[in-house]
């Protein structure tokens, strides 16, 4: 992105996106944010889990609104290696 002129309206899918860059509204997003990508698809890499995958994209728009978005679970509360029900 720091590379490239001329590009595009920023795009993406709610789940994948680092959360300022659906907040910062038209202003560029910071390199940081594609860190943030990276380690949503390493999550789901080893998890098999898509990000905030028991929720739809109007819940997460509200959640990110209100500055209360919900971490990952964490493999500590899986039991037995694989995620909880």
């Amino acid at each position: 992105r720091l590379l490239t002129t001329g590009a595009l309206p920023l795009g993406g899918t709610l789940p994948w996106m680092a959360p300022e860059v659906f907040q910062r509204h038209g202003e560029s997003p910071e390199p940081s944010a594609d860190v943030f990508s990276l380690g949503r698809l390493m999550f789901f890499v080893v998890t098999s889990l898509r990000p905030m995958h028991n929720l739809t994209h109007e819940e997460i728009r509200r959640q990110l609104r209100s500055g209360e978005l919900e971490p990952p679970p964490w493999p500590s509360t899986w039991a037995c290696g694989s995620p909880a029900k």
